[in-house]
């Protein structure tokens, strides 16, 4: 009896705290509800090969330094002189230039990325210069005409990158240049005289340069790039027939150089592509 007398004096306490303990059980989660998932980290880099188009425009210069050697032009001294000059001036050029490249970069993770490129470029930077004068002494008139540029050209370079900050890329670009050169010069005087040089060669060179590129979403990245190329002296001899019967030899040395600047596209194979 005594125990059931204590059951009864301390149900109305026990009541209110089980009451309690039952709502605050209902606000738990369920025993076995599944915790989502979260998304998988991608880690960026700039690691992989990739391909890509460029569009630019292009500046030349072409220098022909002219000599000519002939028996009657050596009897008028001041002649060879005058006429070396008139046909000795750079000729500068200036175009478009569209190409397509292909490469492959390593990321090293410490913000240093090493890589190569090797690209393709047809170009219509090209220039011409005309000069007209009189020849000392007898006083005939002459002129010079003069082309000079190249038709193409491609490049296989040594990158190597600095990441400043994520998805940004800072270059310098180095190696060999190979040039498509034309050079063309007329020359003409009142005496019927002429003389017609021609030069299409294929010139290799070094090449300069540096560029910056942004990632832009998972597998796309845009570049500006600045490049200068100089592909060395070489040497050509045309003929002018003189109107007393000899020939006037004539000796070209040429030189060209190329400073471009170009927007690009790439696409971005493999493991070293961008989270989206």
């Amino acid at each position: 009896m005594t125990q059931n007398f204590r059951l009864r004096l301390a149900l109305p306490f026990l009541l209110p705290l089980v009451a309690t303990a039952g709502a605050a059980a209902a606000d738990l989660p369920p025993q076995f509800e599944p915790t989502p998932l979260r998304p998988a980290l991608v880690e960026e880099s700039w690691s992989g090969a990739h391909v890509g188009v460029a569009v630019g425009a292009a500046l030349t210069e072409t220098r022909g330094t002219l000599g000519i050697n002939s028996t009657t032009l050596d009897t008028l001294p001041p002649v060879s002189p005058v006429t070396s000059a008139a046909g000795s001036n750079p000729i500068n050029g200036a175009g478009p230039i569209v190409g397509v490249s292909a490469g492959y970069d390593m990321d090293l993770r410490n913000g240093l990325v090493l890589g190569a490129e090797a690209d393709f470029a047809w170009t219509g930077a090209k220039g011409a210069t005309q000069v007209i004068g009189a020849t000392p002494v007898v006083g005939a008139p002459f002129g010079f005409y003069q082309q000079g540029g190249l038709d193409w050209l491609a490049t296989v370079r040594g990158r190597v990158g600095f990441s400043p900050v994520q998805r940004a890329l800072l270059y310098a670009t180095g190696g060999l240049a190979i040039g498509g050169e034309r050079f063309d010069s007329n020359y003409g005087n009142t005496f019927n005289e002429y003389e017609f040089f021609r030069s299409r060669s294929a010139r290799l060179g070094w090449t300069l340069g540096a560029g910056v590129e942004l990632a832009l979403s998972h597998n796309w990245s845009a570049k500006a790039e600045y490049l200068h190329a100089d592909f060395g002296p070489h040497y050509g001899v045309g003929a002018a027939p003189l109107n007393d019967g000899t020939v006037a030899w004539v000796g070209h040395r040429m030189r060209t150089s190329v400073d471009l600047v170009r927007l690009g596209l790439n696409y971005r194979f493999g493991a070293g592509a961008f989270a989206p």
